[in-house]
């Protein structure tokens, strides 16, 4: 008769284990000595192996007590359902490995190749990390609700890159995140803001009022994060309606060619 500690050595598992497998009545207690000590035989032994091969090899415990008691059609069959469920559970994890694997990948988990482009020619072009995450949210935004508009909009938003009024006025709206609404730099802002979309997109009002329900979701994504940017939407929304012609098919006015002159508004 040899004590619990030996079992478990035979076995390969921890004393606990084998406490478990008590608890569980996976394994059938032995008779304590005169001294109160569990005293285990050959057929513990064996038992305990039997468990332990059959847990290693990924059998569910509360099925290892039918399978031990099983004639040799059943233990086929239940096997053959445990294989397909473990090669359902490999399946799973070996997607949430490449899941978490593509983490590293940053901006390109969320949004696809040709966002994603857009956004590191942001970055180049200087722009924050903290604008750089709204913007990647917001076009995450707009592939769930218009992804067949999107490819024309971010292709028509890299080309404009490519115009350094376009860059600084970017950065400058950027910087503005942290401006106080009194700071005078962001009326030079908005002027820009508003005459270049006017010398790109003329006179449609739906870049600051009105438009889409998707416009609209999207400025609701942008209030309220900054009182700078809040401020800014105001300004640019009552230069646009002061300017605006009472024919909106205008053509666009050369006097309100934006200046490429970079005002940096000051930081509070």
């Amino acid at each position: 008769m040899i004590t619990i500690g030996q079992v478990a050595a035979y076995a390969g598992v921890s004393v606990r284990t084998v406490r478990y497998y008590h608890q569980r009545g996976l394994l059938a207690e032995p008779e304590r000595d005169g001294s109160g000590y569990r005293r285990y035989g050959p057929q513990q032994v064996i038992d305990l192996v039997q468990i332990t091969t059959l847990a290693a090899a990924g059998v569910p415990l509360a099925r290892i007590r039918q399978l031990r008691t099983a004639e040799a059609a059943e233990f086929t069959q239940a096997i053959n359902e445990i294989d397909y469920a473990l090669s359902a559970r490999i399946t799973e994890l070996t997607a949430a490995r490449h899941r978490v694997r593509a983490l590293t990948a940053g901006d390109r988990l969320y949004v696809p190749e040709l966002i994603a482009d857009y956004l590191d020619a942001l970055r180049a072009a200087g722009a924050s990390e903290r604008y750089l995450r709204i913007e990647r949210d917001l076009w995450m935004l707009a592939w769930a609700v218009e992804p067949d508009v999107v490819t024309a909009r971010i292709r028509e938003r890299s080309a404009g890159l490519a115009d350094p009024a376009i860059r600084a006025l970017l950065c400058d709206f950027d910087r503005a995140f942290d401006a106080e609404p009194s700071d005078p730099a962001l009326e030079d802002i908005a002027r820009r803001l508003v005459d270049l979309t006017v010398s790109r997109s003329g006179w449609d009002d739906s870049a600051f009022n009105g438009g889409s329900d998707f416009q609209a979701l999207v400025r609701s994504a942008v209030c309220d994060q900054s009182p700078g940017w809040d401020k800014l939407q105001e300004l640019a929304r009552e230069r646009f309606a002061r300017l605006r012609p009472s024919d909106p098919g205008t053509s666009y006015n050369a006097s309100l060619k934006p200046s490429c002159e970079r005002t940096k508004p000051s930081r509070s």
